[in-house]
């Protein structure tokens, strides 16, 4: 099975005889997460986002505020063509949009 991580960097990071095992999963996705956050992260978003999506889209960006916000945003606008702050505003709605545009904003200060 293919990672979204593999698709964008051409490699994949668990050996070939544990890819048929469903438990390792768990583990790419730990590894992937660990060796590219911008690229991992911005598989938890799209341009038009589910429900499900907006609560990952919450994680990402409570997590990764004071990390590396501004790489996940740079990868999301070459990934998707389109600014991060301005898909949130499309998709979240009233205080919760507000809340989550001041932390993206608050990341990318840094």
């Amino acid at each position: 099975m293919r990672t979204p991580f593999f698709y964008e960097t051409k490699c994949d990071l668990i050996p070939f005889c544990y890819k048929d095992l469903d438990d390792i999963q768990i583990l790419r996705d730990t590894v992937n997460c660990l060796c590219a956050p911008p690229i991992y992260f911005n598989t938890a978003m799209s341009v038009y986002p589910t429900e499900q999506e907006i609560e990952a889209l919450t994680r990402v960006i409570v997590i990764r505020t004071d990390v590396d916000m501004k790489d996940i945003a740079k990868e999301f606008n070459r990934k998707y063509g389109a600014p991060m702050i301005e898909r949130i505003k499309a998709a979240a709605l009233g205080n919760y949009r507000d809340f989550l545009v001041t932390l993206v904003k608050r990341g990318m200060a840094n």
